[in-house]
């Protein structure tokens, strides 16, 4: 038995020596062995790492095995047209710190899964990064500029890109017949459109920041997707196009806040406020109300199209307030007077009745075009319908009064 186990010990280790598990590191450099990027990758295996040293790279490299590719500040590669800069065939591959300079595409990832780009920087493409046919692939804290496509995703599932800078360009991220991604925390500046979405579902727009020259997000027939805390500023924050299901929520908007063309079901979520309908478009605005109104959510300048003629067009808002909300509304508020409200023409006109029970709810449809709020009134105090004569009292009393309590004080003294 004591044999058997020492056999067992020294046919581990000789399985350990002859196949070492740790990783080779080939280093690319001007005085290395290698001094082109790739034949480091033709000949390393699968594991392996790939350092290269800063400097002017003109070639374009394909990556067919499961490695780590890494520059460093410096590190610049110009693709040979018409060829992308990098090109990646192989699950489980990261590439990071590289600088890709020109060419029709920065870099290409298709058909695999599992593949990161971090840390790199894109310029002068026609397209920067172009994913196709895979999944889990992560393109994070890249910076990528003035190009026509800066991100596009097609035919794609499970795919995140976040913390990247896309700056001077005609898109921002484009997503494809693809799903379940997430596109969050990126910063999208001086793009014409920031997001686009074409045939795509249950995808996640969250927390990005977009200065676009026309419009944030696009979603033409596409379904089941979250637009949720994004900072925009555009002409328009969201165009829907034949894209129905979706929900749009906390955002903030500089500019027009959507507009729904033949799209069904959107919801529009706001404080307090739940907005659908097709054929409409709307700006969040300040307006001041009259003094007898409190606001419960914000105005909405609502413009519906066709506006009231036809059955084409129309808005419903809808409202539900739980107890915990109530319970924050100011004291002076009429609870029975919470409703919607319509601000144009000038004075205040209620379109929706209330219910009030465990919650407060209120609902209306309209084709109507005009301002809109939900809002109650307050408690006004009754005015009295009658007001008492003041009491008059001859100046001959007074004197006598004045007498009686001067003479009750000495007598006091006295006493």
């Amino acid at each position: 038995m004591r044999s058997l186990t020492a056999f067992s010990i020294v046919l581990a280790i000789t399985i350990l020596v002859l196949n070492p598990a740790t990783a080779n590191t080939i280093k690319v450099c001007e005085n290395c062995e290698y001094i082109k990027i790739q034949p480091a990758l033709d000949i390393a295996k699968d594991g392996d790492v790939i350092r290269v040293v800063k400097g002017e790279y003109r070639e374009s490299l394909c990556i067919n095995k499961s490695i780590t590719l890494v520059g460093e500040q410096g590190t610049l590669l110009h693709p040979v047209m018409p060829k992308p800069g990098i090109r990646v065939n192989a699950d489980n591959v990261t590439i990071e710190k590289f600088s890709i300079f020109g060419g029709f595409e920065g870099i290409v990832v298709e058909n695999t899964e599992n593949v990161t780009v971090k840390k790199c920087r894109i310029e002068h493409n026609f397209r920067g990064i172009y994913v196709e046919e895979s999944s889990m692939i992560k393109i994070v804290n890249n910076a990528i500029t003035k190009t026509n496509y800066s991100i596009m995703l097609r035919n794609s599932i499970s795919n995140l890109f976040a913390d990247n800078h896309i700056s001077n360009s005609t898109f921002g991220i484009q997503i494809i017949e693809s799903g379940e991604s997430i596109v969050k925390n990126n910063v999208m500046d001086k793009v014409d459109i920031g997001v686009l979405l074409l045939f795509s579902l249950d995808n996640v727009i969250e927390r990005n920041k977009i200065n676009a020259n026309d419009t944030a997000v696009v979603m033409l027939n596409s379904g089941a997707n979250n637009v949720v805390e994004n900072t925009a500023s555009s002409k328009t924050f969201l165009n829907l196009i034949l894209s129905d299901i979706n929900t749009i929520s906390k955002n903030s908007v500089n500019g027009l806040y959507a507009d729904n063309n033949a799209s069904y079901y959107n919801i529009f979520e706001f404080e307090y406020m739940n907005l659908t309908g097709i054929n409409f478009k709307f700006s969040i605005i300040n307006y001041d109300l009259p003094d007898n109104l409190i606001p419960l959510s914000k105005a909405i300048n609502v413009t519906i199209t066709p506006d009231i003629y036809t059955e084409v067009g129309y808005i419903h808002m809808g409202a539900n307030l739980t107890q915990d909300e109530i319970g924050r509304i100011p004291e002076n508020v009429n609870l029975s007077s919470i409703a919607f409200y319509r601000l144009d023409p000038a004075f205040p006109e209620k379109v929706s009745e209330s219910f009030v029970n465990e919650t407060i709810t209120t609902n209306l449809t309209t084709k109507q075009s005009g301002i809109y709020i939900l809002a109650a009134k307050k408690e006004i105090m009754p005015t009295p319908t009658h007001i008492p004569a003041p009491i008059k009292i001859p100046g001959f009393l007074i004197f006598y009064a004045l007498i009686a309590i001067f003479t009750a004080i000495v007598l006091r003294r006295i006493s």
